[in-house]
C-alpha cells in the first residue's frame, strides 16, 4: 500500500488512522484555533464532503502564496492516503474493496495532474468532494457507518491544523 511518507501531514493522519484502530478514542470539540468543526455523535460518514469544504473554505483565506498552493496540495495527499487506508481496512469485502481501488485510481490519476493553483481551486473542490461523497457517502454508509464515521471523525480532528498552516 503506497503512503505519501515525504509528505508530514499525509503521514500524520495515517498514524493517527493506524492508532484509533488500535485504542479507544474519547472525541471532544476540536481544539484548534477558529474551528468550529464539533466532533461528537452527530457526525455521520455523510458528512466527509463537508468537512472537506469547511478545510477548503478555510485554506482559502491565507495568502495567495506558495505556501497556500502547498497547503492544498498536502490536504489531498493526506485525503488520498486515508482513502488507501480505508480501501486496505475494508478488504475483507471484497465489493467494497472493488470499488475504493477503482474510486482510488481515479483519485491518484487527478494527483498528477493536478497542481493547486489559485485557477484550479474550484475543480480541486468538486474532485475531493465528489471522491469522498462517493466512497463514505454511498459504499459503506449502510453496513459500517458507525466503524467509519469514527475513522472519520478521528481523522477530521487530525487534519484540522492544515487548513490553518500559515
Amino acid at each position: 500500500m503506497l503512503i505519501y511518507t515525504n509528505c508530514n501531514c499525509a503521514q500524520k493522519t495515517y498514524s493517527a488512522v493506524a492508532e484509533f484502530l488500535s485504542q479507544k478514542v474519547t472525541f471532544n470539540k476540536c481544539d484548534k484555533v477558529d474551528c468550529d468543526f464539533l466532533v461528537d455523535d452527530s457526525v455521520s460518514v455523510y458528512h466527509a464532503p463537508s468537512i472537506i469544504f469547511y478545510m477548503m473554505r478555510k485554506a482559502e483565506q491565507l495568502p495567495q502564496s506558495e505556501a497556500k498552493v502547498a497547503v492544498f496540495d498536502c490536504y489531498l495527499q493526506c485525503v488520498y492516503s486515508l482513502l488507501q487506508y480505508l480501501c486496505a481496512f475494508t478488504s475483507n469485502d471484497k465489493l467494497v474493496a472493488a470499488r475504493l481501488e477503482k474510486d482510488l485510481a481515479c483519485i491518484n490519476e487527478g494527483l498528477s495532474s493536478t497542481t493547486f493553483i489559485a485557477d484550479k481551486k474550484s475543480a480541486a473542490d468538486i474532485f475531493v468532494a465528489y471522491a469522498l461523497n462517493q466512497i463514505f457517502g454511498k459504499y459503506v454508509a449502510e453496513k459500517n457507518a458507525k466503524k467509519y464515521s469514527h475513522i472519520v471523525r478521528y481523522v477530521a480532528t487530525v487534519c484540522c491544523p492544515i487548513a490553518y498552516k500559515k
